[in-house]
């Protein structure tokens, strides 16, 4: 009788402890850390968060399993902010975080999936902050960084990089928050295109010397100003503020810098000569500190798809650093206006998906070249 109840006991322990097993073994927890994704942009990591501010940023890794979900985060001030993801470039999710924090599935199959995954913010770092908090996999899943890319290009820009309204089709509408996409910009497209990696820093409204005005000179918003920043503002995400945040610029050494803003600052130029120069040696100054963050790069200083009443005074701050400096990895390069009636019009007139392929399409020869 003592070894049977013996045995019972023994056999009570092993089945629950199978069970137990069992059980935990139906999922895995991957932390959004560099030893399991790869971090994009100037996404950086706290307390095992991904912390995402700037437009684009994420994680990309690669996946091998039946079920994927990813648990999402708001900022501090519980701001909405939409995210999309994709499977071997196949867009599988596309959804706005209405609430603080909330698990989606990206995929639940039958049968073993295998690929890419690359998770983003598609709202701009002046619209929200938000975060990563985990990664789960079903029992048997496994995820690993992806490998780091050939090239390294930054994007800086205004509303016109930020895709600002580009799911609108009607001009005459606002911005609203389901209707701003990165991945649909010209410069996620150029990054893709070339199998790039790619940190884009924009800001709808924000200038190189001035921010959108309707009197005084914008002197804060301008992407100068937060261009060492993790993020724009001083939101936290998890137990850090991205705004206070100094982006480490060893982190990413981009190969080329392009630059694409003006469209604000012409509201306060407002082809004043006077003005219109003082934009001008700003913009030679933002040169001059994006060559010292980026001793190797290429700068290419753009005008143009959006308003470019400013071309002029771009085209001549590249042309006077390089004649300062003798710096000769500094250009110019002209993209033609969005043209709306052939590629329709987005939220207050900005470009739309179709402008941005065209663009991003005009850009390649040029940065194909600059590559070489």
């Amino acid at each position: 009788m003592k070894k049977l109840i013996l045995l019972c006991v023994a056999l009570s322990v092993f089945v629950n402890l199978g069970f137990s097993a069992s059980k935990t073994a139906k999922k895995k927890d991957f932390t959004p850390t560099e030893n399991n994704v790869r971090l994009l942009g100037r996404t950086i990591t706290s307390n095992k968060i991904a912390v995402l501010a700037h437009s684009a940023t994420g994680v990309e890794f690669n996946v091998s399993a039946k079920k994927l979900s990813v648990t999402l985060m708001k900022d501090s001030w519980h701001r909405d902010v939409r995210f999309v993801a994709f499977l071997n470039d196949e867009r599988i999710f596309d959804e706005i975080l209405k609430e603080d924090s909330k698990e989606y599935v990206l995929f639940d199959s039958n049968e073993v999936k295998t690929g890419q995954v690359r998770i983003v913010k598609a709202t701009e770092s002046m619209m929200a902050n938000a975060g990563i908090k985990k990664l789960t996999t079903d029992g048997e899943g496994v995820i690993t960084p992806t490998a780091a890319r050939k090239y390294k290009i930054e994007f800086l820009g205004d509303s016109a990089t930020a895709a600002y309204g580009v799911d609108e089709t009607n001009p005459h509408v606002s911005y609203k928050l389901e209707t701003q996409d990165i991945t649909k910009s010209y410069a996620y497209k150029v990054a893709r295109e070339l199998d790039a990696d790619y940190s884009i820093i924009c800001g709808s409204g924000w200038g190189a010397y001035s921010g959108v005005t309707d009197g005084p000179r914008k002197a804060d918003n301008i992407i100068p100003a937060i261009y060492d920043n993790v993020g724009f503002w001083d939101v936290m995400v998890g137990n850090v503020k991205p705004g206070e945040m100094k982006w480490d610029f060893n982190r990413f050494k981009p190969d080329i810098v392009t630059v694409l803003l003006g469209a604000n600052d012409q509201t306060y130029t407002r082809g004043d000569p006077a003005k219109c120069k003082e934009f001008k040696d700003g913009y030679v100054k933002f040169i001059y500190e994006i060559r010292a963050k980026n001793p190797d790069a290429y700068i290419l200083c753009c005008s143009g798809l959006a308003p470019d009443d400013l071309k002029g005074q771009v085209q001549a701050a590249a042309e006077e650093y390089k004649s300062q400096t003798g710096d000769n990895k500094v250009g110019y390069f002209y993209i033609p206006l969005h043209n709306g009636e052939k590629e329709g019009w987005g939220a207050d007139y900005h470009p739309t998906d179709k402008a941005y392929t065209n663009a991003a399409k005009f850009m390649l020869p040029k940065i194909k070249e600059l590559l070489k």
